[in-house]
């Protein structure tokens, strides 16, 4: 699936992914939601739970 090079990088970031994604998360819906609003959280989580 990777070359020998590239193999480094994608082990990193799929290790990082489940402890950034709670740090990451929350910075940026409480971004939207400042800036937005809280119906903008809730229709980009609709999205993104009907794209898993």
């Amino acid at each position: 699936m990777f070359e020998a090079g590239e193999r480094g990088l994608a082990l990193t970031i799929f290790a990082a992914a489940p402890f950034l994604g709670p740090v990451i998360g929350p910075t940026v819906s409480g971004f939207v939601d400042q800036n937005l609003g809280w119906r903008w959280v809730q229709g980009a989580m609709a999205i993104f739970v009907g794209a898993v």
